[in-house]
Parts: C-alpha cells; sequence; structure tokens
C-alpha cells in the first residue's frame, strides 16, 4: 500500500489510529522551505511544537521544498533517520519527493529546483488532498 501511495506523489505515512485525539482537534499540516525539520534543524520551535501536537494526540505531517533534495537524503542518513526517494509527476510536473521522519512527524521533502512555483503548488495540493488538514501552519517567508 505505501508502494502504492508514493507512485502517486502521496505520503508513504498513512495518518494510523495512534493516540486518541481530544474532541474537535484535526490534522495539522506544518509548510516551510529548506529543511527546517532535518537533523540540524531539529532543535528549531517548529520541531517542538510539532512534536508537543503530537504527542497531545494531534495528527500533523510536513510538506518542504528543497533545494538540495540529495544532499537532504545524505544527511539523514548520516543521522539514522529513515528515508525513501522516489520519483512523481502531477498533471505535466515532475519531481523528486523524500519520505522521512522528524520523530513522530512523517515529512515530505519536494525537490524541484528554483523558479517551479506552478510544480510547487501542484504538489503541494496533492499533499493536502491526501491529509486533509484542519489548518496550514509554517513560518513567515521573507
Amino acid at each position: 500500500m505505501a508502494e502504492a501511495r508514493v507512485r502517486q506523489g502521496l505520503s508513504m505515512y498513512l495518518p494510523g489510529p495512534g493516540p486518541a485525539r481530544p474532541p474537535g482537534v484535526g490534522r495539522v499540516a506544518f509548510a516551510c522551505p529548506g529543511d527546517r525539520l532535518g537533523p540540524q534543524g531539529d532543535r528549531s520551535s517548529a520541531t517542538d511544537v510539532l512534536r508537543a501536537l503530537a504527542g497531545a494526540g494531534v495528527d500533523c505531517q510536513a510538506f518542504c521544498p528543497v533545494d538540495d533534495l540529495d544532499g537532504l537524503a545524505g544527511r539523514l542518513a548520516s543521522a539514522g533517520w529513515p528515508a525513501q526517494l522516489a520519483d512523481a509527476t502531477r498533471d505535466e510536473h515532475a519531481a523528486r519527493l523524500l519520505y522521512s521522519r522528524s520523530g513522530p512527524i512523517p515529512v515530505t521533502w519536494l525537490g524541484l529546483g528554483a523558479g517551479r512555483l506552478d510544480a510547487l503548488a501542484a504538489f503541494f495540493e496533492t499533499f493536502l488532498d491526501a491529509f486533509r488538514p484542519v489548518s496550514v501552519h509554517g513560518p513567515e517567508i521573507p
């Protein structure tokens, strides 16, 4: 089943039963540029907040476009993080995806290269359609 989701450009980490969610609490998506949730960004406030939310039973996932996907894959491997690379297409757009986890948080990294905002929007839409969060958050991007 995970392989079929990867072929569709979706996260291999399906939201599972996990801890019971408090009433009225849904899913939270976090979007940020680069590898703020990767090994070097592991002590960021975003990571702390997401892990706290996940610990409270909120389903959380992250979506992060990154310029150097192969470099990130190497850093994840060196840090002992689980990771899976996949090629994906959405409409006329092609990209490489890297699926991993930052602690309990599933992360989908998207490697597109610079200047591909149309492709970024298409893959982000796929992520949102699959995860169906009740809210989306991210840092302010200058």
